[in-house]
């Protein structure tokens, strides 16, 4: 397939790309499941605009002719009468001719259409797995039969809405041993952090609301809030955690609802935010009347030990919500995380958690409950904390080699890099010469919400192994040095990158 673009001709260009698109499809040249150029990258071969090319792929989308891939991309969807059935691309939820077309007909008219959902297109599944050993996976499985054995059938059970008691007292203690003074009606649990931010948003957020967040910022609380309809706005991070210069001529202006944070080991960049930018967000909350949404993935696990307290220590005023989770502590798939707020607050989240799932799981709580009352997460905190310490120097030293210096951010609780290259290169285009070499990282545009970070990548680690973080450190430097080589210009990292866009737009195509 060869797509071009008749300057000359009246049609718009729009309706030129549709068209040769569906013709190629309906002939067979693009059988099912072809997969198409990136949006990106066909835009520069043909010399057009990028938006141009996503309202084309999205019309092509609602007819039914395309579907996309939450990482793959986009594929041909269709498969014209007597063509063969066997697809070129991946499987997909929506097989045959019709199923596209049938699921945009179960919206109504003036609803949106799937493809154009908040979060419809994913993101990138993340790298990270929590570190474990055989001790803490045994201690575990140990705390599973004791809670069958002691507690039997009504372990089944739903349980308390708020949460297994147990766990809440013990995280009630944890949470005042860190600062945060609460009992253990004082803490609800849910089903990981991202449940705990969707419940503040559905609570607390209304349609057109004013919600500031810490940019960048981890894509899936940009696609919970813009569910909620929210209106984001962006404010930097800086050296101190957060530019609270932009902040407070915003609050001056307009009236927030709501401004979420991550204040210890931000994600992506890794900053943790300094003791005097907390007062003052705190004190701009309490004469701004915003509340502040406090996201505490990873506040536990600082390979130097030296915690810092939650913001909600700090939180006099009592605007902060407060979400902590086990999912990187411990094991992301327990999918355990808990809300510290004031009472009317957490009724309301409480109200709205019985509503969506009436409980989390009564097993994993007591099991849990249970391996923290014997004293095993805190060991296994200390021996996570020793691996992932080890996994940073080896990151560091891999970095100092192969990275260019300055780029690169690092964290003593957050275990991935934040890197920011010069503008010559093209982080989606690293991101698919990584993928091809068994390296993942995140484009740097997936964590602003108003675009922006197209030079910027998250890397993560795959695990605390020192040989794989220096292998895939030496493969993403060597992508990046081959794009600016040392004495090439950003105007000719920026030619060669767009010429290799071509012929791989060409090959595809």
């Amino acid at each position: 397939m060869l797509l071009s673009v008749r300057r000359e001709d009246c049609t718009p260009i729009r309706r030129q790309l549709r068209e040769q698109i569906r013709d190629l499809v309906r002939q067979g040249t693009l059988p099912l499941g072809t997969k198409l150029p990136s949006s990106r990258a066909l835009a520069r071969s043909l010399g057009v605009s990028r938006n141009t090319v996503v309202e084309v792929y999205e019309a092509l989308m609602a007819d039914g002719i395309l579907e996309p891939s939450s990482t793959a991309g986009t594929f041909v969807a269709w498969r014209p009468e007597g063509a063969p059935s066997a697809r070129a691309g991946p499987p997909s939820a929506w097989q045959g001719t019709g199923p596209s077309v049938a699921w945009e007909r179960l919206f109504s008219e003036g609803s949106r259409r799937l493809s154009e959902w908040p979060g419809a297109h994913g993101f990138l599944p993340s790298r990270f797995r929590a570190w474990w050993d055989e001790a803490s996976a045994e201690q575990f499985r140990a705390c599973l039969t004791r809670a069958l054995r002691q507690q039997g059938p009504a372990v089944f059970g739903y349980g308390e809405p708020e949460g297994y008691r147990p766990l809440r007292e013990w995280l009630a203690v944890h949470m005042t041993e860190r600062g945060v003074r609460v009992g253990a009606d004082g803490v609800l649990i849910v089903n990981g952090s991202q449940q705990g931010l969707d419940l503040v948003a559905r609570v607390f957020v209304e349609p057109d609301d004013l919600v500031l967040v810490q940019e960048p910022v981890k894509p899936e609380v940009v696609s919970c809030l813009r569910q909620v309809g929210a209106r984001l706005r962006g404010v930097p991070v800086a050296s101190g955690g957060l530019d609270l210069g932009v902040l407070e001529r915003i609050v001056d202006r307009e009236a927030p609802k709501l401004v979420y944070v991550m204040p210890t080991a931000h994600d992506p960049t890794g900053v943790t935010m300094d003791l005097p930018t907390r007062g003052r967000l705190l004190e701009c909350a309490r004469r701004g009347g915003f509340l502040v949404l406090e996201d505490a993935t990873n506040d536990e696990l600082c390979y130097s030990g030296h915690l810092v307290p939650p913001l909600k220590a700090q939180d006099a005023p009592g605007r902060v919500i407060y979400v902590g989770s086990m999912s990187k502590s411990l094991f992301p798939g327990i999918r355990i995380g808990w809300i510290i707020t004031e009472p009317p607050a957490l009724a309301a989240l409480s109200a709205a958690k019985r509503a969506s799932d009436l409980g989390s799981p009564q097993l994993l709580q007591v099991a849990l409950s249970e391996f923290c009352r014997l004293g095993c997460f805190r060991r296994h905190l200390a021996r996570a904390r020793r691996a992932y310490r080890a996994a940073q120097e080896a990151l560091e030293r891999a970095l100092a080699l192969h990275f260019p210096p300055g780029a690169w951010k690092l964290s003593d609780s957050r275990p991935a890099v934040w890197a920011t290259l010069p503008e010559g290169v093209d982080s989606r285009w690293l991101q698919l010469e990584a993928a091809a070499r068994g390296v993942q990282i995140e484009p740097g545009d997936l964590f602003f919400s108003g675009g922006g970070g197209e030079s910027s990548f998250s890397l993560a680690w795959p695990d605390a192994n020192p040989l794989q973080i220096e292998r895939d450190v030496a493969i993403v430097g060597r992508l990046i040095r081959t794009v600016l080589p040392d004495g090439r210009s950003r105007e000719e990292g920026r030619s060669w990158r767009t010429k290799r866009s071509q012929r791989v737009c060409s090959r595809v195509c």
